[in-house]
């Protein structure tokens, strides 16, 4: 039997939750036997894990995500299909697998009546979206053979007629380096955030918590990993504070999960993400976790309403300080919930969710 074919579509190939867990699909289809090659939409280098036998072609769109002339940026628009269709006609895949939104309406525009078909994403938030974007976004996963959330509310806010076959498949839990460590202490005194450094994860509202903690607490700290445009003003906000010895911006590190196996607790802040890939990572290490009941709802699944961690409001500093707080004063609460939340993880076991990919992909080219 001829190999058959998938084109992958990446927006980029940097660091993101989406790319991340691209790339896992990618290469669980190479490792089922299908011959995979992927189209990176930027020229950002590529730093996500790919097997090395999967090849990788450039077609960027960074050029037209920077335009701000409207009739340049249409023309330009026009241009980047007509080479995107000349692609994929050339790559002649069995089936595209387009995540993010965006992305998949591009890939249906591109390979129009090409009759490949198409397996599209949604990653994001859709309550992020306004009524126009999201009418288009429903037109384009209708015009899939199949359609992949991530947690059942997502697909209940698209309410799509078509295409018939709609997953929910959740992100994989995967450790960054040989596997999740094993706790060795539960009183650090160390709490920990990670995420970019940009106001979607409201590390603002996490810092301004931190000060009210702190201030019955002296002998906690705050790491926050990751980097971002918002450096410098949670840099002054710290400052502003007085917190400069407590709370410290730790920067990108490759595994922090790993390094801070010993923390406390975790605490996610956003105000919205899709199925927050940090989260689930602090779970399988058995950190206690408290996450804001962020949209669309990918904490408070992954928490299952609070049996695996505590769920508070968003944008809310002084409930997230509470949250804090209930845990410092109630050890035994705190770390029954973190052995539940790792105990709960097995369902994203990598092999489970992979086999998941594979079996969606054999169903639509069935």
């Amino acid at each position: 039997m001829t190999e058959r074919k998938v084109l992958f579509f990446f927006s980029h190939m940097g660091t993101g939750g989406s790319q991340k867990i691209e790339a896992f699909a990618a290469n669980a289809l190479c490792r089922a036997g299908y011959h995979v090659h992927a189209i990176n939409m930027s020229s950002d280098p590529c730093t996500v894990s790919l097997d090395p036998s999967i090849e990788i072609t450039e077609v960027s769109y960074d050029h037209i995500r920077e335009c701000q002339n409207p009739l340049h940026a249409f023309l330009k628009k026009t241009l980047y299909l007509k080479k995107l269709r000349n692609v994929i006609k050339n790559c002649a895949p069995d089936l595209i697998v387009a995540f993010l939104s965006d992305i998949t309406r591009i890939v249906v525009l591109a390979s129009h009546n090409l009759n490949i078909p198409i397996i599209g994403s949604e990653r994001a938030d859709p309550y992020q979206y306004t009524d126009k974007q999201l009418e288009k976004y429903r037109k384009a996963f209708g015009q899939c053979a199949a359609v992949v959330f991530q947690m059942p509310s997502v697909k209940e806010i698209y309410s799509l007629s078509l295409p018939s076959v709609q997953k929910v498949i959740p992100n994989p839990c995967i450790p960054r380096q040989g596997g999740f460590s094993q706790r060795t202490r539960t009183d650090s005194h160390v709490i920990i955030g990670a995420g970019r450094l940009v106001e979607q994860k409201r590390f603002d509202i996490l810092i301004d918590a931190f000060s009210i903690v702190s201030a019955k607490h002296s002998e906690y700290r705050l790491n926050i990993y990751g980097d971002g445009p918002l450096r410098a003003p949670l840099q002054n906000q710290i400052r502003s504070l007085g917190l400069d010895d407590s709370v410290t911006l730790a920067g990108d590190v490759r595994d922090v999960f790993f390094k801070e196996k010993d923390a406390e607790m975790f605490v996610l802040s956003s105000d919205f993400e899709g199925l927050p890939n940090a989260l689930i990572e602090a779970m399988a290490t058995g950190i206690p976790c408290i996450a804001t009941d962020c949209s669309p709802g990918g904490a408070r699944f992954l928490l299952q309403d609070g049996s695996f961690g505590l769920i508070v409001p968003a944008n809310n500093a002084a409930a997230l300080a509470e949250a804090i707080m209930e845990y410092i004063d109630s050890p035994e609460i705190r770390e029954s919930k973190g052995t539940a939340a790792r105990d709960s993880v097995s369902e994203y076991d990598p092999a489970v969710i992979a086999a998941q990919w594979v079996d969606l992909t054999e169903e639509v080219l069935s």
